[in-house]
């Protein structure tokens, strides 16, 4: 099932569940329709909420929903997009979000987009794995991409690029994407994750105000699993100590 969604802005929350059916056999897509389609709900709360949330789903696919923080109060988004399970046993899984640009609010501690589990899986049924991020422009964040998986039951199969390979392809995938934009603390950072490929990224303009705590391009901490990244740049990172390019992935 294909809903093209009319361009448009859209100041609502959406939080998808598992459905009847959902599965490999029942792909649903949700795709921009021929314009721009921008979801920029009004937060009611300081830091909690997340604009578009996937809980436990299965085979689903954002192609072109952009994200947008328009608040200017101290209520303010969380996520960008989320990705959980719904119970320790029903996990979000092969699921790819692609083709979107995120922008929130750099003054807090947002995440363009986060994944991690709501409740501590049991087993693999109940971890995040088999999805995809890809041509993604996240802007004006704490964190760029963010994966925490449990260790014991680790999200497998993560993938975070560009399905256009090459240094100069607009559908590279970009952190810190707008002009003059800063990322707080860092592009992507995952712990835990199983299995993990990041490839074709810039992560731009990593920022932090303050120099005493560390500041990271790309960050893969404590892997279960293969980890792999190919084709990164990570640009114009600020002048202070305590900054890494890549951290623990090269083993520091």
């Amino acid at each position: 099932m294909t809903f093209n969604v009319a361009p448009g802005t859209y100041p609502e929350f959406i939080t998808l569940t598992p459905f009847p059916g959902m599965g490999s056999g029942s792909p649903v897509v949700f795709r921009a329709n021929g314009g721009t389609v921008t979801v920029n709900p009004s937060p009611t709360t300081v830091g909690t909420q997340s604009a578009i949330t996937l809980q436990g789903c299965q085979y689903m696919t954002f192609d072109g929903i952009n994200v947008v923080d328009a608040s200017s109060t101290s209520n303010w988004l969380l996520n960008g997009y989320f990705i959980t399970n719904n119970s320790a046993t029903q996990g979000s899984q092969n699921n790819t979000i692609k083709n979107a640009s995120i922008t929130l609010r750099k003054d807090f501690g947002s995440n363009g987009l986060k994944q991690c589990y709501s409740f501590t899986p049991s087993s693999t049924a109940g971890a995040q794995s088999n999805n995809k991020y890809l041509n993604l422009k996240i802007s004006k964040t704490n964190e760029g991409v963010v994966l925490n998986s449990n260790t014991t039951y680790p999200d497998l199969n993560i993938e975070i690029g560009s399905d256009s390979v090459g240094l100069n392809y607009s559908k590279r995938f970009i952190i810190g994407a707008l002009e003059n934009d800063t990322i707080s603390y860092c592009g992507i950072e995952a712990s835990g994750v199983g299995t993990l490929t990041i490839h074709d990224i810039d992560v731009r303009n990593v920022n932090y105000v303050n120099p005493t705590y560390g500041i990271y391009g790309i960050s893969v901490a404590n892997p279960t699993g293969s980890s792999t990244i190919n084709n990164c740049r990570v640009l114009q990172f600020d002048r202070y100590n305590y900054h890494h390019s890549f951290r623990n992935c090269l083993g520091y």
